[in-house]
């Protein structure tokens, strides 16, 4: 994860075409950056703990979460930028009378920018439940919600996957 997400902030992979997307692209790789290295910490602390010193685990997984709720703003923005391409791009062809193909690729991009947003959604709050200073001893949400949300995320995830893996 820290490699890729630093790899993908040297070269901007994660974004776009347009300027947008490419800061949007910026921001979801450098967060991810700091999720993956306070992650880690927290985990050897809790694995490990004389390894790490005196860190916090718990502190340190809540600010990872933080980095991770700017990744999520910063995809869910970048989506509705795809959206807003894609519902133009459509109109476009429409208009010009396009193949029926192209149009329904454009249409299978949509939707996946459907389901994508999607997850943002859902993975929302958890990650503002995990960010929480207090989140293993005074829970915002129940483990069990939390879990929910998460269990449903993946399974978009994984109904996205298989419908990219069809369709492409």
């Amino acid at each position: 994860g820290s490699i890729q997400s630093i790899e993908a902030a040297r070269r901007g992979s994660w974004g776009g075409k347009t300027p947008t997307s490419q800061r949007l692209g910026q921001v979801m790789a450098w967060s991810m950056v700091f999720y993956y290295s306070l992650e880690n910490v927290a985990f050897l602390k809790w694995m490990a703990p004389s390894l790490a010193g005196s860190a916090n685990a718990n502190k340190l997984s809540a600010y990872s979460c933080r980095a991770w709720f700017f990744y999520i703003v910063a995809e869910t923005l970048q989506s509705v930028h795809t959206l807003r391409d894609l519902y133009d791009t459509r109109q476009k062809m429409v208009k010009d009378g396009g193949e029926s193909t192209a149009i329904e690729s454009v249409n299978q991009s949509i939707y996946n920018q459907h389901l994508q947003i999607l997850r943002s959604v859902l993975v929302t709050l958890p990650c503002i439940h995990w960010s929480l200073p207090k989140w293993d001893t005074d829970p915002w949400l129940s483990e069990g919600f939390a879990n929910c949300l998460m269990l449903l995320e993946s399974m978009v995830c994984f109904y996205q996957s298989i419908r990219s893996y069809h369709n492409g």
